[in-house]
């Protein structure tokens, strides 16, 4: 619906050509006036719009929206106005005017829309400077005197006619100057070469664009100059590809500029069957437009941040909440692969057809954040006359704005698909726990428990897991009361289950797990022995800990002087009748795999692969090290043997709440931890019992026996294991006791696992899974075992991800 109220009218003539007939100037009216009616029923911002046509004394005339100037003058102009003085709008208006093209190529009109069903195909044939209107923040496509619709399936081939300007294609006359048959392709051209002078116009002025345009100046043959954009044979001149060049150098990344200029040399192609069509060159450009859009907001918000940390007026501002929002931000960016490092990708459908909410929230925040600006300096205290801004004002001040962009930052994830949302969510968090900055942690901590919300809650959760184990890694001094028990009140070894010791703490029934001593452990006061214990208690004792951190909650730890020195760990299960429940309904992921006649069903399958992966990004998101991640420590408390055994189906509840357990050898990352023993006070390190350690050995990385280092990739390549037999439903040792593999070392062990069965995964559970798996055993990672937040997203990307997205399929 068209805006009431009294607009500024323009009105074009259609003058009568020299020597053309009447008939011909009437028809030339109505072949544009059809154009023109058609395309105004799809109300195309980018479109000039008709608003009425009459025929005076002969004279056909139509009427259209007055716009400040055209395209031509602008570029002439040495000053901006509107929003062309932010760079990102001219990103945003060449998008607009592709779609426009897209539109004219193509045209699309349905009954219910737009009042009748029609497919046609159509072309322009006529752009240039002097046929796009300007308005304060965009390109309008007009004048379409030499366009035209046809029906969908009849060829758009056309002959040429002759036109103004230097937007001339290649193809629209041969060597001897004589007019060819041409189709949409001239379009494209035109297009490019629009580009190109945007681009340096934007970037270097009019001065500089009419020197370009000077230099292009040359001639085809003898007594004819042109400033085209191709040479006799219709490749493009020197000048042009030296000025791209030159536009482009210097540009380590591949920002808006440089991929725009790639796409002005697509469309500059001399065969037309190289050009791409519009409809690509738009696409493209919803990427360039909108990463130009993000780039800038993103660069804003990180000057904001660091003139108000630099400001002494600031410092009432709860800058914490505006950090957690340019995070947030960066989240979406990096899902949306605006932030990305190539030079081009497909933007999601979503994207695409989102485009207008996407541009309207980044162009909102970009314009806040410049009027905050503006605000700011008005705020700041000028002694010379005397003006003075008290604390509370400045708050107020700050707490507005914040609010403002938390509101936008959420528009923008709210416009995400669930997917992609719950990616930035992943990534968000991520970032949340990058620090080793206990403070910071512990801010984040309170800020979000307060927060009704689960993400919030989550990242609360992580952010105190991850604060206790820094506390533990920074030699304290006191220790956290109560998770230091007696062992007195410990009923030892009430029943076993395949290595896993259980027993009963003041009736509760626990998992015990030992870290034994080794001879590094003399070295360690006793006292300072039991505070490091006591934090890596604490670092597991959280009772709302997010879902996917899958471990018990532990209840505390004590020592034990005998034979096998060290400290027992004590983990609650969730059995209420221990003596009675323990050994009928707890079973490990190792027994249930090695029971063939027994199998899950393949949704339940990758559920659980999906689970195992998302605990492991949370335990590395947390600083945290498993060091002895395998099948034999992945605990189910609920199965009972007669579920196992009344039906070749394990029934689908069985594989839904796994326990990690294994944690006795657990470790934060960083170098001064020792997989083999402490090496301060600080870095009291788990000792995995000598039969554990060598019933399991398969599940170890093979370059950790050279490094004795252990790294994020070697809980990677754990993990792919424990896929791979969750695959084939087939435990790891029936290949390991295999007599081909019996001979073999570690390493060659896993090149077989890698070349000869995983690629058979893809029978069994799928293409996806199996990529997965091979990403895992590959050690497709750089290695690091300071757990880089590099390694996590890419761990995310490869694994988590994937994974995540088969669970929600329907099979």
């Amino acid at each position: 619906m068209r805006k009431s109220g009294p607009i500024q009218v323009v009105r074009k003539e259609i003058r009568l050509g020299k020597g053309q007939t009447k008939e011909a100037y009437n028809t030339t009216f109505l072949n544009e006036h059809t154009c023109l009616l058609l395309l105004d029923r799809l109300a195309h911002p980018n479109i000039i719009r008709l608003l009425g046509s009459y025929t005076y004394g002969e004279r056909h005339n139509f009427l259209f929206p007055s716009y400040e100037t055209d395209l031509k003058a602008f570029l002439q102009s040495e000053s901006r106005f509107g929003d062309f003085n932010r760079d990102f709008t001219f990103f945003s208006a060449l998008r607009g005017l592709a779609s426009a093209l897209c539109s004219t190529h193509k045209l699309h009109l349905e009954k219910e829309r737009h009042g009748l069903d029609i497919d046609a195909i159509g072309y322009h044939h006529d752009l240039r400077p002097a046929n796009v209107l300007i308005s304060q923040e965009t390109f309008i496509l007009a004048d379409f005197g030499l366009g035209k619709f046809k029906p969908i399936d009849i060829p758009s081939q056309t002959p040429w006619e002759d036109t103004d300007g230097d937007y001339l294609a290649p193809e629209c006359v041969n060597g001897s100057f004589v007019e060819q048959n041409v189709g949409r392709a001239i379009d494209v051209w035109a297009f490019g070469c629009l580009m190109i002078e945007v681009i340096i116009y934007m970037k270097r002025g009019a001065a500089s664009l009419k020197e370009f345009r000077k230099l292009r100046l040359s001639g085809r043959s003898p007594g004819w100059e042109d400033s085209c954009f191709h040479d006799k044979d219709g490749s493009l001149k020197s000048v042009v590809l030296q000025w791209l060049d030159s536009l482009t150098h210097g540009l380590l990344h591949p920002g808006p500029v440089l991929i725009l200029a790639n796409l002005a040399r697509k469309a500059l192609k001399r065969d037309t069957e190289d050009r791409p069509k519009i409809e690509d060159i738009c696409a493209d450009l919803t990427q360039v437009s909108l990463k130009a859009h993000f780039i800038t907001v993103r660069d804003l918000i990180h000057k904001y941040m660091k003139q108000s940390a630099a400001n002494r007026t600031d410092q009432t501002f709860n800058r914490m909440r505006l950090w957690f929002e340019s995070e947030r931000f960066a989240a979406f960016g990096y899902v949306t692969g605006l932030d990305s490092d190539k030079i081009i990708f497909l933007p999601s459908s979503n994207l695409t057809s989102r485009y207008d909410e996407y541009l309207k929230a980044l162009k909102t925040m970009a314009g806040r954040f410049h009027k905050v600006e503006s605000q700011s300096l008005a705020m700041v205290p000028n002694t010379t006359v005397g003006q003075e801004y008290s604390a509370d004002k400045c708050a107020s001040f700050g707490e507005r704005f914040e609010n403002d962009i938390n509101e936008l930052v959420e528009t923008l994830w709210n416009l995400l698909p669930m997917n992609e949302r719950r990616k930035a969510e992943a990534a968000w968090l991520r970032a949340m726990l990058d620090t080793e900055d206990v403070g910071r942690l512990d801010d984040v901590e309170r800020a979000f428990k307060s927060e009704d919300d689960s993400t919030y809650e989550k990242c609360a959760a992580l952010a105190m897991m991850k604060r206790i184990g820094l506390n533990m890694k920074s030699n304290p001094t006191s220790m956290p009361e109560g998770f230091i028990v007696s062992e007195n009140d410990v009923q030892r070894r009430l029943r076993a289950v395949h290595h896993h010791e259980f027993g009963l703490f003041s009736g509760l029934p626990v998992l015990i797990e030992w870290m034994y001593y080794s001879r590094g452990w003399e070295k360690v006061r006793p006292d300072q022995r039991a505070i490091v214990m006591s934090y890596k208690a604490q670092g597991f004792s959280e009772k709302t800990k997010p879902a996917g951190m899958r471990t018990l909650e532990c209840i505390g730890a004590f020592e034990n002087t005998g034979d096998m020195a060290g400290y027992g760990f004590l983990y609650q299960i969730p059995i209420n009748d221990a003596e009675g429940d323990i050994g009928s309904s707890t079973t490990t992921l190792l027994q249930l795999i090695g029971n063939k006649k027994c199998q899950p069903l393949l949704g339940d399958k990758l559920q659980l692969a999906s689970v195992l992966a998302q605990f492991l990004g949370d335990f590395h998101n947390i600083g945290w090290l498993h060091e002895n991640f395998n099948s034999n420590n992945i605990l189910f408390f609920d199965i009972r043997d007669s579920e196992q055994s009344s039906s070749r189906i394990l029934a689908p509840r069985a594989l839904r709440r796994p326990y990690v357990v294994g944690l006795h050898k657990s470790r934060l990352g960083g170098k001064n931890w020792d997989s083999a023993g402490p090496v301060s006070q600080a870095s009291l390190v788990s000792q995995a019992s000598p039969a554990s350690r060598a019933d399991f050995q398969d599940y170890q990385h093979p370059e950790y026996a050279r490094t004795e280092r252990y790294q994020a990739n070697y809980d990677y390549y754990s993990l792919g294991l424990i896929l791979l037999e969750l695959g084939f439903w087939q435990p790891l040792r029936v290949w390991a006791t295999s007599q081909r593999c019996l001979r073999m070392d570690l390493t060659e062990f896993r090149q077989e696992l890698i070349k000869i069965h995983v690629p058979f995964l893809g029978v069994t559970v799928g293409a996806v899974y199996r990529d997965v798996v091979h990403f895992c055993l590959s050690g497709s990672m750089d290695s690091s075992e300071d757990l880089d937040i590099s390694i996590l997203k890419e761990f995310a990307k490869n694994v988590i991800e994937p994974l995540k997205e088969l669970t929600e399929t329907p099979i």
